[in-house]
């Protein structure tokens, strides 16, 4: 009879029995008690001056009765032994075994020779276990290289639940005890294991509606020591359960119990294997095959296949996450840089501003946008949408002090993510918020906030870092392009304001050369009028002067009106007494309205004036030079309108040259009028004093004639004839 005998590092185990035991024998218990067989393996595989021990090398016993220590050996006296024979067999990878063959005769006495030769044949027996070994590990190693070749051709493609799914059948279908297996995913959001894909049950989505989470519905914090998905995950290396303890082990809430049974047709597994789907230090999911019938079902080899299958799948879904990455990525600068050009194209601040908030859309999706311009310390709301009320929305303002949100973004320059509204302070609500995921994102230019685009999603945890990423990149060229929108706005209202300065100051310099030129009062109002009229696109100018007697006076109007013939509409005309007149002769200012005829203050110049020229807006400037006011011109429109201060101030300034123009020309009348005067004066004087001169000469004649002559008759007559 031979026994043949293993030592691994699970222990020592009787192998097989060669020859035919005496009857009611049992090698196996007798097996467990000392024995010359137990004590090689004992030896075996233990540091060097242990082996050198008795017992260390072959035993041979030619004859039982001169080997004392076994003569009352209780296997060797169950086996009728005379003589034994023991080889040890070192078999590689802390493997041994050993042979004892047992004779029922005694044989000769064993000659240093003849250990030798056992010695031999012991070696030569170990090398041949070895090679088989090798041979063994060589065929298994090949055959797992083909399973996984033939898996990686199976990942072909970029899906993860096609890879999940291949993942889990190759495996099933490979390893024979695995009855059916389940592969679950890490879900950040749930907290928990989700199964993606599952195999061998009787209803798949029952197995995919279980979810392994760090908590109960009720509450309990789950111990990730004894759960088995949460176990293995949060080890990340591969495990295997002889004998699964179900209710511990698997901690299925009453309605995940229900849908397993109902998955499993009711059994129960006995064993089970677990792999993690492990890339580096992180791991994204389990992989869990479940036997129904046989403890202990998963082996070794079994557990290195599985982890190699895992491997490859994880390697593939890091790959398809990789490429699903770079598409989105791809896809996400093709809209940014369409979107660019679009934003960057367009200089017109209002159109740019009603199209933002919808090229966004083109790179990350939202159920809610609002864009914020700053201006100060003031934040106003220039466009929004996805709101019911968007249009109320318009123009909203709020102080940054008043806003924890925006202050922090102008304050730091960055944006602000936040994953739940319910569980942000600065988000107070009485009522559940019908979107949960807020993204704001700052717009700087120059390291200045200039505006903030708020985001809203009703999904919890929506934005994740590359949505934050691809928005943060659109906003710094939002912001880029409102600028320079607001840049070019800026030099286009600048050159037109020049452009009408230049057109202001030529007309200025017009009137002003030809009123220059002028001292005829009439054509100064007549001039100034049309220029008036022509500047600020009026219906009618009229003018309104103040006559010595401090009355009113229509002194011109241009168009003139077809019936100024009359002699009720003949001008100059006079004009009553009007409370609007005294007030600003009083002030000297100017006065306007876009609406005349429900202006209670003009009441009697609407009714007396406005109304036959079917005027709604006026304008008041006075006509002032220094200090004296010579009357007003009334600009009036056909429609309600407001004019500017920059057109208010060009009328001002046409009205003053001709205050001057008109006070020149007065000065001039006058001037005239005083010298025309004293030429009048200057002249009837002359005369005067040649009548005085004349009469002196005649009396001068007179005297003379008297004075050479003693006749009085011949004076007298020569008297009478110088008179």
């Amino acid at each position: 009879v031979a026994l043949v005998a293993e030592k691994t590092p699970a222990g020592i185990r009787l192998l097989e029995v060669v020859g035919n035991p005496p009857p009611g024998a049992n090698p196996e218990a007798l097996f467990g008690q000392r024995n010359p067989l137990r004590q090689m393996l004992q030896v075996l595989g233990h540091p060097p001056e242990r082996s050198k021990s008795p017992g260390s090398g072959p035993v041979l016993i030619a004859n039982l009765d001169n080997a004392p220590e076994w003569q009352n050996n209780t296997l060797l006296n169950v086996f009728e032994a005379r003589s034994v024979v023991g080889l040890p067999l070192d078999m590689g990878n802390e493997r041994y075994a050993a042979v004892l063959a047992i004779g029922q005769r005694a044989l000769p006495a064993f000659l240093e020779e003849d250990r030798r030769v056992f010695l031999q044949l012991a070696y030569q027996v170990s090398v041949g276990l070895q090679n088989l070994q090798l041979l063994n590990e060589t065929r298994r190693r090949l055959q797992e290289v083909n399973l996984l070749l033939d898996f990686s051709r199976k990942l072909g493609s970029l899906q993860p639940g096609d890879i999940l799914t291949s993942l889990v059948e190759s495996v099933k279908q490979v390893l024979a005890h695995a009855h059916s297996g389940w592969v679950g995913m890490w879900d950040e959001k749930e907290l928990s294991i989700v199964p993606q894909s599952a195999v061998g049950y009787a209803s798949a989505p029952d197995i995919l509606g279980i979810r392994y989470g760090l908590q109960t519905q009720t509450g309990e914090i789950v111990d990730t020591r004894v759960v088995l998905p949460l176990r293995v995950f949060r080890t990340g290396k591969a495990e295997r359960v002889a004998e699964v303890d179900f209710a511990k082990q698997y901690h299925l809430s009453a309605d995940d119990l229900l849908r397993y049974r109902k998955a499993t047709s009711g059994r129960l597994p006995i064993s089970v294997m677990l792999a993690p789907l492990r890339v580096g230090e992180n791991v994204l999911g389990v992989m869990f095959l479940e036997n129904f019938d046989t403890p202990g079902a998963f082996t070794e080899e079994d557990e290195a296949l599985a982890s190699s299958f895992s491997g490859q799948a994880t390697m593939a879904l890091e790959n398809a996450r990789l490429y699903q990455a770079s598409e989105q990525r791809t896809i996400q600068l093709q809209a940014l840089t369409k979107v660019a050009g679009t934003i960057t194209s367009s200089l017109q601040r209002d159109e740019l501003i009603a199209s933002l908030l919808d090229q966004m859309k083109l790179i990350l999706a939202y159920d809610t946008a609002t864009l914020w311009l700053r201006s100060g310390d003031t934040l106003t709301v220039a466009a929004t949408t996805g709101f019911v009320d968007k249009d109320s929305r318009l123009n909203l303002s709020v102080a940054v002090e008043d806003s924890d949100l925006f202050k922090t973004m102008i304050q730091t320059s960055e944006y602000i993510a936040v994953g739940d509204l319910r569980n942000d302070r600065r988000f107070p609500s009485l009522v559940e918020p019908d979107y949960l995921s807020w993204l704001g994102i700052p717009l700087i230019y120059k390291s200045e906030v200039i505006g903030v685009i708020a985001l809203e999603k009703r999904e919890a945890d929506y934005y994740n870092a590359e949505l934050i990423q691809a928005a943060t990149t659109f906003a710094g060229q939002a912001a880029v392009s409102l600028e320079n929108a607001r840049l070019y706005e800026e030099s286009t209202n600048r050159a037109t304001e020049l452009d009408e300065r230049s057109q202001r100051l030529a007309l200025l310099n017009r009137l002003s050369s030809e009123l220059v030129a002028s001292l005829d009062t009439d054509y100064i109002f007549q001039l100034t009028g049309q220029q008036l009229r022509g500047a600020l696109s009026a219906s009618g100018v009229a003018a309104v002067m103040i006559d010595p007697r401090k009355k009113y006076i229509l002194q011109m109007e241009v168009p003139m009106r077809g019936d100024s013939a009359r002699t009720e509409f003949a001008l100059p005309l006079a004009l009553p007494d009007l409370p609007l007149f005294d007030q600003l002769q009083d002030s000297q200012g100017i006065f306007q309205t876009n609406d005349a005829s429900s202006d209670a203050e003009i009441k009697a110049l609407w009714g007396g004036f406005l109304k036959a020229r079917e005027g709604r807006s006026l304008l008041v400037v006075p006509l002032v030079a220094g200090s004296a006011m010579q009357g007003w011109f009334l600009i009036y429109g056909k429609q309600e309108q407001r004019y500017s201060v920059s057109e208010i101030e060009l009328a001002r300034t046409m009205c003053n040259q001709a205050a001057i123009a008109i006070q020149n020309a007065r000065l001039f009348a006058e001037t005239r009028r005083l010298t025309e005067d004293l030429e009048r004066r200057v002249e009837e004087r002359t005369r005067e004093l040649r009548r005085e001169h004349q009469n002196s000469q005649t009396l001068l004649h007179i005297i003379t004639e008297l004075s050479t002559s003693l006749d009085m008759g011949l004076v007298l007559n020569r008297t009478l004839s110088v008179l």
